[in-house]
């Protein structure tokens, strides 16, 4: 088994010069086209971006680590 949680701080981002970036990576991941990239920069169809700030990740991996599997980062 292996998984990941995180918990932090989630921010709507408000402009285009914070959402581009985002964004950009978010096209390419996912093969969306710019007609639709537009339509979320411009909160025409109710879509909202976040930035997350992770300040704790906990990874589950039973595989790379059989004797100790939870392992805890507290950033």
């Amino acid at each position: 088994m292996r998984g990941i949680q995180f918990q932090g701080i989630a921010k709507e981002l408000s402009n285009k010069k914070e959402i581009t970036p985002a964004m950009e990576i978010y096209a390419k991941r996912y093969k969306t086209p710019e007609k639709r990239v537009e339509a979320i920069m411009n909160n025409t169809e109710g879509h909202v971006c976040y930035q997350i700030k992770p300040s704790l990740i906990v990874l589950f991996d039973e595989r790379n680590f059989p004797d100790n599997p939870r392992q805890e980062y507290t950033l």
